[in-house]
């Protein structure tokens, strides 16, 4: 299993890549309100050449507006000057997990009760997730595309 790349406290490596961390920011899920940078499901964002390719997991593979959030990020990378092209890719593997929510992330679903140590029986709030068993995606971060 590969070690994602990014994480919520990680340091940009170029000023276009802190305005797409910036823009990912506004994206929030819309069943959990907090964004998705700080949410850690941000597993890796390449630039090259203008194009942007970010690497992305959900909290759980069943999630109703994947395509929706997964279209978001697509757009507001898009949107960003110097970015020539954007695509999104969603992987399962490594398995999203509390640990890799930032603490300010932690603070927003603690103010809205959500306590996301604690299961709640499925859901959003429980914020579980697990491997979709013949996914057509699902590549782990750092595999060759097919």
């Amino acid at each position: 299993m590969n070690t994602p790349a990014v994480h919520p406290d990680h340091e940009p490596r170029s000023e276009h890549e802190r305005v797409i961390i910036d823009a990912l920011r506004t994206v929030l899920d819309p069943e959990i309100p907090v964004n998705i940078f700080d949410l850690g499901l941000i597993y890796d964002i390449v630039i090259d050449k203008g194009h942007v390719l970010i690497t992305m997991t959900l909290t759980s593979p069943g999630c109703p507006v994947a395509g929706a959030i997964v279209e978001n990020v697509r757009a507001v990378v898009a949107a960003i000057p110097d970015t020539a092209s954007s695509t999104v890719e969603l992987v399962w593997e490594p398995t999203w997990t509390v640990q890799r929510m930032s603490e300010v992330a932690r603070l927003e679903l603690d103010y809205i009760g959500i306590d996301p140590t604690r299961p709640r029986g499925g859901g959003a709030a429980s914020l579980t997730v697990g491997k979709t068993p013949g996914s057509r995606i699902g590549r782990r971060p750092g595999e060759p595309r097919q």
